[in-house]
Formats: C-alpha cells, sequence, structure tokens
C-alpha cells in the first residue's frame, strides 16, 4: 500500500489523532510538573533565606555581645603586642643579615622600638576612646528616651516590670 491509501484510512486516523492527543497531554503534564516543581522550590529558598537571616541576626548579636565583653578587649590587646613583636622580629633578621649590629644600628633599633611601643600605645587608647565614646551615646539615647514628667521610664526600667 502507498502512504496516501494509509493516510486515508479510518483506523490510522483515529490512531494519528489518538497519538497527537496523548502528545499534548504528555506535553502539558510537563508543563504542571515544572510549574509545581517551581513553586516549590521558590517556597523552600523563601524558607531558607528566612533561617539564614534569622541565623545572621543572632551571629551579629552575639559579636555586638563578644565585642562589648572584656574579654575581646583582651583579645585586641593580645593581637596588638603580637603584630608589634612580630615587626621586632622581622627587623632584628633584616639587621643580621645586614652585617651585624654597630652601635649607631642599635641606637636606632632602640628608638624605632620606642617609636612602635608608643604607637601601640596610642593605638591602644585610641581603641579605649572609642569603646567610651559607644558606651556615652548609649546613655545619651537611653537618657533622651526618658521624659522629665516622670511618666515615661526607660527601656531598661520597662524590663524590670
Amino acid at each position: 500500500m502507498k502512504t496516501r491509501q494509509i493516510s486515508k484510512c479510518s483506523s490510522c486516523k483515529i490512531l494519528h489523532q489518538s497519538i497527537l492527543k496523548l502528545h499534548q497531554e504528555k506535553i502539558t503534564a510537563v508543563k504542571n510538573l515544572r510549574l509545581r516543581a517551581q513553586q516549590k522550590k521558590r517556597a523552600l529558598t523563601k524558607r531558607l533565606n528566612q533561617k539564614i537571616e534569622r541565623k545572621e541576626l543572632q551571629l551579629s548579636k552575639l559579636k555586638s555581645q563578644f565585642e562589648s565583653s572584656v574579654l575581646a578587649k583582651d583579645l585586641r590587646a593580645a593581637n596588638i603586642k603580637i603584630t608589634s613583636l612580630e615587626k621586632k622580629l622581622k627587623r632584628y633578621h633584616k639587621m643580621k643579615k645586614l652585617g651585624g649590629f654597630s652601635s649607631e644600628t642599635r641606637r636606632i633599633l632602640k628608638l624605632e622600638t620606642q617609636l612602635f611601643e608608643k604607637d601601640d600605645e596610642i593605638f591602644q587608647l585610641q581603641d579605649d576612646k572609642l569603646t567610651l565614646e559607644e558606651k556615652v551615646k548609649e546613655l545619651a539615647s537611653n537618657i533622651e528616651l526618658t521624659k522629665p514628667d516622670g511618666r515615661t521610664y526607660s527601656p531598661e526600667n520597662r524590663m524590670k516590670v
């Protein structure tokens, strides 16, 4: 039989139409599955982003608590001392490579170490100044929140009640 005769056959036309119909159903089913998958993906990413935001908020609170603690100040001071000692060690090795120490180089090294010690002290004092300024700002904001009429209380007093 020729192909023209097959296409004219009524049973072939019905089969062809059913195949087309199944193909269309398959396409719509795949589209629906993709749509559902995208919706689930959006919902999951939204939940994950919310969880991440909550964790970041907790981390920032913990960092602020740590930075305000005494241990953080001690850690900063220790880091400053470590960096100054590392600088001194580098200078010592550099001078040793250059061929020993004369009285002039010893005097220069001594002056440099004094200079670096003073720089470290200045840096430490600046850090202390900044922390004190932050405390003053915090106390000033607490004072601004309370009104002189005696009816409005600071956040700390409200937490006590």
